[in-house]
Protein backbone atom coordinates (compact mmCIF):
# COMPACT_ATOMS: atom_id res chain seq x y z
CA UNK A 1 0.00 0.00 0.00
CA UNK A 2 1.30 3.43 -0.95
CA UNK A 3 -0.36 6.48 0.57
CA UNK A 4 0.30 10.21 0.33
CA UNK A 5 -2.15 12.57 2.01
CA UNK A 6 -3.78 14.82 -0.62
CA UNK A 7 -4.18 18.52 -0.02
CA UNK A 8 -7.92 19.05 0.31
CA UNK A 9 -10.08 21.11 2.64
CA UNK A 10 -12.22 18.56 4.48
CA UNK A 11 -15.53 19.46 6.08
CA UNK A 12 -16.00 17.86 9.47
CA UNK A 13 -19.61 18.95 9.67
CA UNK A 14 -22.38 16.43 8.95
CA UNK A 15 -23.97 16.73 5.53
CA UNK A 16 -26.90 19.16 5.53
CA UNK A 17 -30.34 18.01 4.44
CA UNK A 18 -30.55 17.84 0.66
CA UNK A 19 -32.42 20.98 -0.50
CA UNK A 20 -34.75 21.24 -3.50
CA UNK A 21 -33.09 21.88 -6.87
CA UNK A 22 -33.95 25.57 -6.93
CA UNK A 23 -32.29 26.12 -3.56
CA UNK A 24 -29.04 24.38 -4.49
CA UNK A 25 -27.28 27.66 -5.15
CA UNK A 26 -27.36 30.98 -3.33
CA UNK A 27 -24.18 32.72 -4.44
CA UNK A 28 -22.32 33.33 -7.71
CA UNK A 29 -19.82 30.55 -7.03
CA UNK A 30 -22.66 28.02 -7.19
CA UNK A 31 -23.79 28.97 -10.71
CA UNK A 32 -21.52 26.38 -12.30
CA UNK A 33 -23.27 23.64 -10.30
CA UNK A 34 -26.66 24.91 -11.44
CA UNK A 35 -25.54 24.88 -15.09
CA UNK A 36 -24.23 21.35 -14.68
CA UNK A 37 -27.45 20.14 -13.08
CA UNK A 38 -29.56 21.91 -15.73
CA UNK A 39 -27.57 20.13 -18.41
CA UNK A 40 -28.33 16.79 -16.75
CA UNK A 41 -32.04 17.61 -16.51
CA UNK A 42 -32.14 18.59 -20.16
CA UNK A 43 -30.52 15.36 -21.33
CA UNK A 44 -32.82 13.35 -19.07
CA UNK A 45 -35.82 14.90 -20.85
CA UNK A 46 -37.04 17.03 -17.92
CA UNK A 47 -37.07 20.26 -19.88
CA UNK A 48 -39.13 22.27 -17.37
CA UNK A 49 -36.65 21.49 -14.57
CA UNK A 50 -33.77 22.53 -16.84
CA UNK A 51 -35.46 25.85 -17.59
CA UNK A 52 -36.05 26.53 -13.90
CA UNK A 53 -32.40 25.83 -13.10
CA UNK A 54 -31.16 28.10 -15.89
CA UNK A 55 -33.54 30.81 -14.64
CA UNK A 56 -32.15 30.38 -11.12
CA UNK A 57 -28.62 30.76 -12.50
CA UNK A 58 -29.65 34.03 -14.15
CA UNK A 59 -31.18 35.29 -10.91
CA UNK A 60 -27.84 34.77 -9.17
CA UNK A 61 -25.71 35.96 -12.08
CA UNK A 62 -27.87 38.05 -14.46
CA UNK A 63 -25.16 38.33 -17.10
CA UNK A 64 -24.47 34.61 -17.42
CA UNK A 65 -24.32 34.03 -21.19
CA UNK A 66 -24.50 30.22 -20.99
CA UNK A 67 -27.78 30.20 -19.08
CA UNK A 68 -29.27 32.93 -21.28
CA UNK A 69 -28.32 31.12 -24.49
CA UNK A 70 -29.63 27.80 -23.22
CA UNK A 71 -32.97 29.30 -22.23
CA UNK A 72 -33.33 31.10 -25.56
CA UNK A 73 -32.79 27.94 -27.59
CA UNK A 74 -34.94 25.70 -25.37
CA UNK A 75 -37.79 28.20 -25.48
CA UNK A 76 -37.54 28.41 -29.26
CA UNK A 77 -38.44 24.73 -29.47
CA UNK A 78 -41.53 22.95 -28.30
CA UNK A 79 -41.08 20.35 -25.57
CA UNK A 80 -41.34 17.38 -27.88
CA UNK A 81 -38.59 18.67 -30.13
CA UNK A 82 -36.40 19.55 -27.17
CA UNK A 83 -36.78 16.13 -25.63
CA UNK A 84 -35.70 14.38 -28.79
CA UNK A 85 -32.85 16.72 -29.63
CA UNK A 86 -29.33 15.31 -29.56
CA UNK A 87 -26.89 16.67 -26.95
CA UNK A 88 -25.30 19.08 -29.43
CA UNK A 89 -28.62 20.94 -29.76
CA UNK A 90 -28.14 22.51 -26.36
CA UNK A 91 -26.46 25.20 -27.28
CA UNK A 92 -23.20 26.74 -26.09
CA UNK A 93 -19.77 25.34 -26.74
CA UNK A 94 -19.07 25.77 -23.04
CA UNK A 95 -21.84 23.28 -22.27
CA UNK A 96 -20.49 20.63 -24.61
CA UNK A 97 -17.54 18.31 -24.35
CA UNK A 98 -14.37 19.33 -26.09
CA UNK A 99 -14.07 17.06 -29.09
CA UNK A 100 -10.30 17.06 -28.72
CA UNK A 101 -10.63 15.35 -25.34
CA UNK A 102 -12.67 12.55 -26.83
CA UNK A 103 -10.63 12.16 -30.00
CA UNK A 104 -7.16 12.28 -28.46
CA UNK A 105 -4.72 9.40 -28.83
CA UNK A 106 -5.24 6.37 -26.61
CA UNK A 107 -2.94 3.92 -24.90
CA UNK A 108 -5.89 1.67 -24.02
CA UNK A 109 -7.99 -0.17 -26.56
CA UNK A 110 -11.05 1.09 -28.40
CA UNK A 111 -14.12 -1.09 -29.01
CA UNK A 112 -16.46 1.02 -31.15
CA UNK A 113 -18.83 -1.67 -32.51
CA UNK A 114 -22.33 -0.47 -31.66
CA UNK A 115 -23.92 -3.89 -32.10
CA UNK A 116 -21.44 -5.38 -29.65
CA UNK A 117 -22.02 -2.52 -27.22
CA UNK A 118 -25.79 -3.01 -27.36
CA UNK A 119 -25.43 -6.75 -26.72
CA UNK A 120 -23.10 -6.06 -23.80
CA UNK A 121 -25.50 -3.54 -22.28
CA UNK A 122 -28.46 -5.90 -22.60
CA UNK A 123 -26.48 -8.72 -21.02
CA UNK A 124 -25.42 -6.55 -18.08
CA UNK A 125 -28.98 -5.42 -17.39
CA UNK A 126 -30.24 -9.01 -17.58
CA UNK A 127 -27.53 -10.08 -15.12
CA UNK A 128 -28.53 -7.34 -12.68
CA UNK A 129 -32.21 -8.32 -12.87
CA UNK A 130 -31.36 -11.93 -12.02
CA UNK A 131 -29.05 -10.84 -9.24
CA UNK A 132 -31.51 -8.39 -7.65
CA UNK A 133 -34.72 -10.40 -7.96
CA UNK A 134 -33.49 -14.01 -7.69
CA UNK A 135 -30.14 -14.20 -5.93
CA UNK A 136 -31.16 -13.66 -2.30
CA UNK A 137 -34.58 -15.27 -1.98
CA UNK A 138 -37.09 -17.19 -4.17
CA UNK A 139 -39.64 -14.42 -3.50
CA UNK A 140 -38.90 -11.50 -5.81
CA UNK A 141 -39.74 -8.70 -3.34
CA UNK A 142 -37.78 -10.33 -0.52
CA UNK A 143 -34.74 -10.80 -2.76
CA UNK A 144 -34.88 -7.15 -3.78
CA UNK A 145 -35.06 -5.99 -0.16
CA UNK A 146 -32.11 -8.16 0.82
CA UNK A 147 -30.14 -6.89 -2.18
CA UNK A 148 -30.70 -3.28 -1.15
CA UNK A 149 -29.76 -4.00 2.46
CA UNK A 150 -26.55 -5.69 1.34
CA UNK A 151 -25.56 -2.93 -1.07
CA UNK A 152 -26.26 -0.27 1.55
CA UNK A 153 -23.82 -1.93 3.96
CA UNK A 154 -21.20 -2.55 1.26
CA UNK A 155 -21.37 0.96 -0.16
CA UNK A 156 -21.26 2.69 3.22
CA UNK A 157 -18.24 0.56 4.19
CA UNK A 158 -16.55 1.27 0.86
CA UNK A 159 -17.02 5.04 1.17
CA UNK A 160 -15.54 4.94 4.68
CA UNK A 161 -12.58 2.94 3.34
CA UNK A 162 -12.08 5.36 0.41
CA UNK A 163 -12.02 8.34 2.78
CA UNK A 164 -9.88 6.77 5.49
CA UNK A 165 -7.22 5.68 3.01
CA UNK A 166 -6.49 9.33 2.17
CA UNK A 167 -7.13 10.62 5.71
CA UNK A 168 -10.40 12.35 4.91
CA UNK A 169 -13.63 12.64 6.88
CA UNK A 170 -16.63 10.94 5.25
CA UNK A 171 -18.32 14.35 4.94
CA UNK A 172 -15.45 16.04 3.13
CA UNK A 173 -17.57 16.29 -0.05
CA UNK A 174 -20.72 17.41 1.77
CA UNK A 175 -20.66 20.86 0.13
CA UNK A 176 -19.24 19.61 -3.17
CA UNK A 177 -20.22 17.89 -6.40
CA UNK A 178 -19.59 14.15 -6.96
CA UNK A 179 -19.71 12.13 -10.17
CA UNK A 180 -19.98 8.34 -10.32
CA UNK A 181 -18.96 6.84 -13.67
CA UNK A 182 -20.90 3.64 -14.34
CA UNK A 183 -23.31 4.06 -11.43
CA UNK A 184 -25.15 0.76 -11.99
CA UNK A 185 -28.60 0.12 -10.49
CA UNK A 186 -27.64 0.95 -6.90
CA UNK A 187 -24.15 2.34 -6.58
CA UNK A 188 -22.02 4.12 -4.03
CA UNK A 189 -23.41 7.51 -5.10
CA UNK A 190 -26.52 6.84 -3.00
CA UNK A 191 -24.38 6.84 0.14
CA UNK A 192 -21.94 9.71 -0.42
CA UNK A 193 -22.83 12.93 1.45
CA UNK A 194 -22.60 15.60 -1.27
CA UNK A 195 -24.45 18.68 -2.42
CA UNK A 196 -24.74 17.53 -6.04
CA UNK A 197 -24.57 13.87 -7.09
CA UNK A 198 -24.51 12.83 -10.75
CA UNK A 199 -24.39 9.27 -12.07
CA UNK A 200 -23.38 8.54 -15.67
CA UNK A 201 -24.17 5.15 -17.19
CA UNK A 202 -25.25 4.21 -20.74
CA UNK A 203 -27.63 1.69 -19.17
CA UNK A 204 -29.52 4.17 -16.99
CA UNK A 205 -32.57 4.18 -19.27
CA UNK A 206 -32.53 0.37 -19.45
CA UNK A 207 -32.22 0.19 -15.66
CA UNK A 208 -35.15 2.54 -15.25
CA UNK A 209 -37.31 0.65 -17.77
CA UNK A 210 -36.48 -2.58 -15.92
CA UNK A 211 -37.41 -1.11 -12.53
CA UNK A 212 -33.93 -1.44 -11.07
CA UNK A 213 -32.59 2.14 -10.98
CA UNK A 214 -32.50 3.09 -7.31
CA UNK A 215 -32.06 6.64 -6.03
CA UNK A 216 -32.55 5.89 -2.36
CA UNK A 217 -32.28 9.43 -0.90
CA UNK A 218 -33.98 10.82 -4.06
CA UNK A 219 -31.08 13.23 -4.58
CA UNK A 220 -29.13 11.59 -7.41
CA UNK A 221 -29.27 12.88 -11.00
CA UNK A 222 -28.90 9.91 -13.36
CA UNK A 223 -27.60 10.77 -16.81
CA UNK A 224 -28.05 8.15 -19.58
CA UNK A 225 -24.76 8.75 -21.38
CA UNK A 226 -21.56 6.98 -22.30
CA UNK A 227 -18.65 7.94 -20.08
CA UNK A 228 -16.41 8.48 -23.11
CA UNK A 229 -18.28 11.77 -23.76
CA UNK A 230 -20.00 13.23 -20.69
CA UNK A 231 -22.15 16.34 -21.26
CA UNK A 232 -20.84 18.31 -18.29
CA UNK A 233 -18.81 21.46 -17.77
CA UNK A 234 -15.04 21.40 -17.38
CA UNK A 235 -13.87 21.43 -13.77
CA UNK A 236 -17.31 20.65 -12.30
CA UNK A 237 -16.60 17.89 -9.79
CA UNK A 238 -14.76 17.73 -6.47
CA UNK A 239 -14.72 13.93 -6.44
CA UNK A 240 -15.16 11.28 -9.16
CA UNK A 241 -15.54 7.54 -8.65
CA UNK A 242 -15.17 4.77 -11.22
CA UNK A 243 -15.65 1.36 -9.59
CA UNK A 244 -15.49 -1.91 -11.54
CA UNK A 245 -16.34 -0.09 -14.75
CA UNK A 246 -13.26 0.70 -16.85
CA UNK A 247 -12.77 -2.81 -18.26
CA UNK A 248 -16.46 -2.95 -19.30
CA UNK A 249 -16.33 0.07 -21.62
CA UNK A 250 -15.60 0.82 -25.27
CA UNK A 251 -12.71 3.22 -24.74
CA UNK A 252 -11.09 3.35 -21.28
CA UNK A 253 -8.61 5.99 -22.44
CA UNK A 254 -11.39 8.39 -23.40
CA UNK A 255 -13.02 7.92 -20.00
CA UNK A 256 -9.81 8.81 -18.18
CA UNK A 257 -9.49 11.88 -20.41
CA UNK A 258 -13.00 12.91 -19.34
CA UNK A 259 -12.06 12.45 -15.67
CA UNK A 260 -9.10 14.80 -16.12
CA UNK A 261 -11.35 17.36 -17.80
CA UNK A 262 -14.22 17.20 -15.31
CA UNK A 263 -12.22 17.28 -12.07
CA UNK A 264 -11.71 20.60 -10.37
CA UNK A 265 -8.08 21.51 -9.59
CA UNK A 266 -7.36 19.74 -6.31
CA UNK A 267 -10.22 17.30 -6.94
CA UNK A 268 -9.83 13.57 -6.27
CA UNK A 269 -10.52 10.56 -8.49
CA UNK A 270 -10.99 7.05 -7.07
CA UNK A 271 -10.48 4.20 -9.54
CA UNK A 272 -11.09 0.53 -8.86
CA UNK A 273 -10.66 -2.00 -11.67
CA UNK A 274 -10.52 -5.80 -11.74
CA UNK A 275 -7.34 -6.59 -13.66
CA UNK A 276 -7.27 -8.94 -16.64
CA UNK A 277 -4.54 -10.24 -18.90
CA UNK A 278 -4.68 -10.66 -22.66
CA UNK A 279 -6.78 -13.72 -23.38
CA UNK A 280 -9.00 -13.21 -20.32
CA UNK A 281 -11.40 -10.76 -21.96
CA UNK A 282 -15.06 -11.41 -22.83
CA UNK A 283 -18.12 -9.64 -24.23
CA UNK A 284 -18.78 -7.75 -20.99
CA UNK A 285 -15.08 -7.40 -20.14
CA UNK A 286 -13.51 -6.43 -23.48
CA UNK A 287 -10.23 -4.99 -22.15
CA UNK A 288 -7.09 -6.31 -20.52
CA UNK A 289 -6.15 -3.67 -17.93
CA UNK A 290 -3.38 -3.65 -15.33
CA UNK A 291 -2.45 -1.28 -12.52
CA UNK A 292 0.58 -0.14 -14.49
CA UNK A 293 -1.66 0.78 -17.42
CA UNK A 294 -3.96 2.81 -15.15
CA UNK A 295 -1.08 4.66 -13.49
CA UNK A 296 0.38 5.63 -16.83
CA UNK A 297 -2.86 6.62 -18.52
CA UNK A 298 -4.10 8.71 -15.57
CA UNK A 299 -1.18 11.14 -15.81
CA UNK A 300 -0.85 14.07 -15.23
CA UNK A 301 -3.20 13.29 -12.32
CA UNK A 302 -1.05 12.53 -9.27
CA UNK A 303 -1.46 9.15 -7.60
CA UNK A 304 -1.72 9.88 -3.87
CA UNK A 305 -2.53 6.32 -2.78
CA UNK A 306 -2.84 2.90 -4.37
CA UNK A 307 -3.42 -0.75 -3.61
CA UNK A 308 -2.35 -3.34 -6.15
CA UNK A 309 -3.11 -7.05 -6.46
CA UNK A 310 -5.97 -6.78 -4.00
CA UNK A 311 -8.17 -9.87 -3.98
CA UNK A 312 -11.50 -9.37 -5.76
CA UNK A 313 -13.50 -12.63 -6.14
CA UNK A 314 -12.71 -16.28 -6.64
CA UNK A 315 -14.17 -16.85 -10.12
CA UNK A 316 -12.26 -13.90 -11.58
CA UNK A 317 -9.45 -15.08 -13.93
CA UNK A 318 -6.66 -13.31 -12.03
CA UNK A 319 -8.54 -12.56 -8.76
CA UNK A 320 -6.60 -9.28 -8.58
CA UNK A 321 -7.83 -5.71 -8.30
CA UNK A 322 -6.13 -2.33 -8.66
CA UNK A 323 -7.32 0.64 -6.62
CA UNK A 324 -5.91 4.12 -7.06
CA UNK A 325 -6.60 7.55 -5.55
CA UNK A 326 -5.57 10.35 -7.92
CA UNK A 327 -5.55 14.11 -7.49
CA UNK A 328 -5.65 16.85 -10.10
CA UNK A 329 -2.83 19.33 -9.44
CA UNK A 330 -4.15 22.47 -7.78
CA UNK A 331 -2.53 24.72 -10.37
CA UNK A 332 -3.38 22.43 -13.28
CA UNK A 333 -3.87 23.91 -16.68
CA UNK A 334 -6.31 22.24 -19.07
CA UNK A 335 -5.43 18.54 -19.02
Amino acid sequence: VTVATPQHNPSTQPAPPVPPSLRLADKPGDVQWLLSLAKCRYHSGTIQDACQLYERALQIEPGNAVAAEALAIIRSQDNSAAKSAPPAALPSARLLNRQSAVASSRTLGVRPALREESARNQEEVAWWRRFIFEQFDPVREVSETKFLDRFKRECEDRWLYICQTISQDIHFCAQGAVLDIGNGPCGILNFIPARIKVGVDPNNELYQESGILYSLPKDVVFLPARAEAIPQLDGTFDFITCINVLDHTNDPGAILDEVKRLLKPGGIFFLSVDMRKEGETSLVHPHAITGETCLGRAQPLVCVARRENKRCYDDHPTNKRFEGWFQKPAQAAAL
